[in-house]
């Protein structure tokens, strides 16, 4: 009996699985299925340099709001730019002098006349006059072509004994280049946001515009002022110049005899009293109608006082 029962539900099981396969096979005659489409992604940058990677993040604007969402790309600056190979170097020299002179005036009035002669000018000037032991001084900021630089420093070199004598060079060229490549990013982005402006209708939009325009507009402002600064600095070297005066030495005073500091003293003291007289004639100037105001309360607290007096004999006599 139990052989039969195991036998039938076999049958059962193998009839369900049967009516199974067969379902399946129905609908997959129904559906053909379509290859699925796997995106491929955006190809990599092939270079890895610094200053292109900047240059691709600074291209990027995004100007969002509720109702409008664009991206500006620049177009990407020229390669010369970051090429050491073609860039012309920008190095700013700056020297400093230490000169001793016999005439202070004299030497500050050759190196103002050397310095227009060689095409430059005077920055900064200041002068100290020699007092309380101390020599005149003066301190020089000049301006020469840096073409001429090397022969202008010979040239003031005669003026007088340099004492101390050292130069420097900056070399500024990576902050020009940087500079350039970011203001030609700026002055791009200035030109697609004005584009944007007049093409946009939306007001809310047009104001985000116009803040961003701002910044940008700011930015090429710093940019250029760097590059003319840099480009100032490396046509025209910097000399500082520190002037001191020698002069002759001091001479110590010859001590008086006792005629003469009895004299000195004597007119010290007569000068002390007039002194005195005088500050005490100042003083009771200044103290007079406070003194007066004094005597006349005191002359009529005195007249009080003996009328009382008068007044209380009459009373013990009466």
């Amino acid at each position: 009996m139990k052989r039969v029962n195991r036998m039938f539900v076999a049958i059962i099981a193998l009839a369900s699985l049967l009516a199974l396969s067969a379902c399946a096979a129905n609908n997959s005659s129904n559906f053909t299925t379509a290859p699925m489409a796997i995106p491929t992604a955006a190809p990599m940058p092939t270079s890895d340099s610094f200053m292109e990677v900047a240059v691709a993040r600074e291209s990027q604007v995004w100007v969002e709001a509720e109702s409008f969402s664009y991206s500006f790309d620049s177009s990407p600056v020229d390669e010369t730019y970051m090429s050491s190979t073609t860039r012309t170097p920008r190095r700013i020299k700056i020297g400093h002098m230490s000169m001793e002179s016999e005439d202070i005036n004299y030497t500050v009035t050759r190196f103002e006349q050397y310095t227009e002669n060689f095409g430059g000018w005077i920055q900064s000037r200041s002068m100290s006059t020699g007092s309380h032991g101390m020599h005149a001084s003066a301190d020089l900021t000049l301006r020469v072509p840096a073409a001429r630089y090397d022969e202008f420093v010979l040239t003031v070199s005669e003026i007088g004994r340099v004492r101390s004598f050292n130069d420097s060079v900056i070399d500024a060229t990576d902050e020009y280049f940087d500079s350039q490549a970011r203001l030609d990013i700026n002055r791009a982005e200035e030109a697609r946001l004005l584009e944007f402006i007049e093409n946009s209708s939306s007001l809310e939009d047009i104001i985000l515009l116009e803040s961003r325009l701002s910044e940008v507009r700011t930015n090429i402002e710093l940019h250029e002022s760097n590059i003319r600064r840099i480009n100032r600095d490396v046509s025209y070297s910097t000399l500082h110049v520190h002037l001191t005066e020698r002069g002759a030495t001091a001479i110590r005073p010859v001590a008086a005899n006792l005629g003469t500091r009895m004299g000195d003293g004597f007119s010290g003291s007569i000068h002390a009293v007039t002194s005195f007289l005088g500050n005490l004639v100042v003083f009771m100037a200044y103290i007079s109608v406070p003194l007066v105001i004094c005597v006349i309360c005191a002359l009529v607290g005195i007249s009080v006082n003996k009328r009382r007096n008068k007044s209380k004999k009459k009373a013990q006599t009466t």
